[in-house]
Order: C-alpha cells, then structure tokens, then sequence
C-alpha cells in the first residue's frame, strides 16, 4: 500500500531535519499530469540531489556536481511502498552527504 499524502508528509519532517543541519531543502509536491508525485531536493556546498517519487510507486535519484555540472550518481526506476520509503530515502542522502563531506557522519532519519 502506498499513500501519496503520508510520504508528503514525511517528506517535509525529514526536510526539517535536513534545514536543522544546514543544508538548503525544499520539498516539491506534484497533482498534475497522469503520475502525481513528490520530492525533495538538497543542496550541499558542491551538489544538488534531487529525489523524485510518484504515486505509481518509482523513484529517481539524481545527483548533480555543481562545480563539473555533470550528474555523478544516478539511479532511477526504484521501486517503494509504505514499508521500505525509509530506505529509499537514506540512500538519497547517504550518497549525497558522503559527496559532500565524507567526513560528516549520516544524518538520522527523525522517523523509522
């Protein structure tokens, strides 16, 4: 089961703990077209990492060298629910932030 108003939802608190450490987020919601969707994009000091998901259950990472201007990691066609979105998103951020700072230890997810 997947819930396109849950996954917002927890979207918005993870970009919360994400702004708390200092990272530049904003969080994209998406009604229009045959896949409504959402997504959260993160700005670090040298990359931009954009997650995409839809209601059909895909998700896309993308993330963009700002200095080479040049994608460095993507991977695209993940498929989530309810059960493992969690997932989904540390390995956004687990690849963002080990780019940006491979010293800095992996932010804690505020939710399971």
């Amino acid at each position: 089961m997947f819930s396109l108003d849950s996954l917002r939802s927890w979207l918005t608190a993870e970009a919360e703990v994400l702004r708390a450490k200092g990272y530049d987020v904003k969080v994209r919601h998406n009604d229009k077209g045959p896949k409504p969707g959402a997504g959260i994009e993160v700005l670090t000091n040298r990359f931009a990492g954009l997650l995409s998901t839809w209601i059909s259950g895909e998700a896309d990472i993308d993330i963009m060298d700002l200095q080479a201007k040049e994608v460095v990691v993507y991977k695209w066609g993940m498929r989530f629910d309810d059960t493992n979105y969690a997932a989904v998103f540390r390995e956004f951020t687990d690849a963002l932030l080990s780019l940006s700072d491979p010293d800095r230890a992996v932010i804690p997810s505020s939710h399971p």
